[in-house]
């Protein structure tokens, strides 16, 4: 990897990124010229070797899951009453849940694993006034990451 210095002090990458963090520093000095970033001028490197940084792939320690709201039909019409993104929502729990179903075999067909999390409204708002959140979308969201993190023993302090 070499950069050339450019006419205006601009860095041109001639190769490939073999260290990226190497190359990051050159040109975060490089950018820092004459901008208070540094106290003096750093040189810029005109040739850097690129190291061998590689690091291993590891598979995760627990397999990726895609946590997805899910309601029962009483829970998705008490749904229906408390959230402020109605106009969001189906119009119905028959359209939902089949919208819901089709969304999790396409994202399963994509080698995703999906988890339904089903869903206490009133533990939801609940939830939400707690953090001063409004009851809507991704406020949804992060109440289904919490308690897929709290029932794996993840959860935040």
């Amino acid at each position: 990897m070499t950069p050339d210095q450019g006419e205006c002090g601009e860095i041109e990458w001639s190769a490939g990124c073999a260290d990226v963090n190497e190359a990051l520093r050159t040109l975060i000095r490089a950018a820092g010229k004459g901008r208070g970033l540094t106290k003096r001028r750093a040189p810029v490197a005109a040739d850097v070797k690129p190291r061998n940084t590689a690091m291993p792939k590891q598979p995760p320690a627990r397999p990726m899951v895609l946590g997805v709201a899910w309601f029962s039909p009483t829970q998705w019409q008490r749904l229906t009453e408390v959230v402020e993104d109605r106009n969001e929502l189906d119009d119905t729990f028959e359209q939902w849940e089949r919208g819901a179903l089709d969304a999790v075999r396409t994202i399963e067909r994509q080698g995703q694993r999906v988890e339904k999390v089903y869903l206490d409204v009133e533990a939801l708002v609940s939830w939400c006034k707690a953090r001063g959140l409004p009851v809507n979308g991704p406020s949804r969201a992060q109440y289904v990451s919490a308690v897929l993190q709290e029932r794996d023993g993840n959860a935040e302090a």
